[in-house]
């Protein structure tokens, strides 16, 4: 009988760790009166499919967010999304099926720990998947992050349209091609941040930025571990100027 009620109490743990709940943030999402990210919660709320309290998910990604407290994701993140882990804010399958994120996100030098994403076969992982040029990311870092992803990894952004300014991020990346241990595409400015921990993958791998093409990156430095075959750096692993200037450089991303 011991038995039968320790098996229901520990089943019951694993179902409340696991148990994804998405929690409105105060705020209203404008400028003036951000949304206010207080919890894994809110940040799930930013990130998950379909409409919820009223917004769509490009509704939510267009809003303005200001980070009130450090957070910690749950264990359970790992099985989040099928065990694939969390899902990037801002996403591109194709030229006609992309969305990106065009809002402002401000940490307000708090840090989000934790971070897990296992998607070794799709592109632009991240926390966010893809930015747009009326993007800000700004005063955030990312703690003990596990990412795993294809082509345009980055423990921040996957595919960065947008300025980042005093980030971090600590822990394991690993990508295909063109992946970084912060940013894995970058065509934007990149303004006093610092990766840490390991970065591993083929070609175009670098410690802070995959691939650099348009974006000018100043007071940044990495101390990752750096493991890749072509094009590989401390710092950055590919530059190039002008090449895949896309159309997310040019107008805002709506799913069509």
């Amino acid at each position: 009988m011991k038995k039968i009620m320790f098996l229901v109490y520990f089943f019951t743990m694993v179902i409340g760790l696991s148990a994804q709940t998405a929690i409105m943030p105060a705020g209203c999402g404008t400028e003036e009166n951000p949304y206010q990210i207080a919890t894994w919660q809110n940040l799930y709320w930013i990130s998950v499919q379909g409409t919820i309290d009223g917004l769509t998910q490009a509704d939510r990604w267009s809003k303005n967010y200001i980070q009130t407290t450090d957070i910690t994701f749950p264990m359970a993140i790992i099985t989040w999304n099928n065990h694939t882990g969390w899902s990037p804010i801002g996403f591109y399958n194709s030229e006609s099926d992309y969305l990106a994120f065009t809002g402002t996100y401000n940490g307000d030098n708090k840090t989000i720990t934790g971070l897990c994403i296992n998607r070794s076969l799709v592109n632009f992982q991240g926390f966010f998947g893809i930015t747009n040029t009326e993007a800000e990311i700004k005063n955030i870092g990312l703690i003990n992050i596990n990412v795993i992803g294809n082509t345009g990894t980055g423990g921040l952004v996957g595919w960065n349209y947008s300025p980042v300014t005093n980030c971090y991020s600590t822990g394991s990346v690993t990508g295909n091609n063109d992946s970084g241990g912060l940013v894995g595409y970058n065509y934007s400015a990149i303004t006093n941040c610092y990766s840490a921990g390991s970065i591993t993958g083929n070609e175009g791998i670098g410690g802070l930025v995959g691939e650099n093409d348009s974006g000018i990156i100043t007071n940044c430095y990495s101390t990752r571990s750096v493991t890749g075959y072509n094009d590989t750096g401390g710092l950055v692993g590919k530059k190039r100027f002008g090449y895949y200037y896309k159309l997310l450089q040019y107008r805002k991303c709506d799913r069509k």
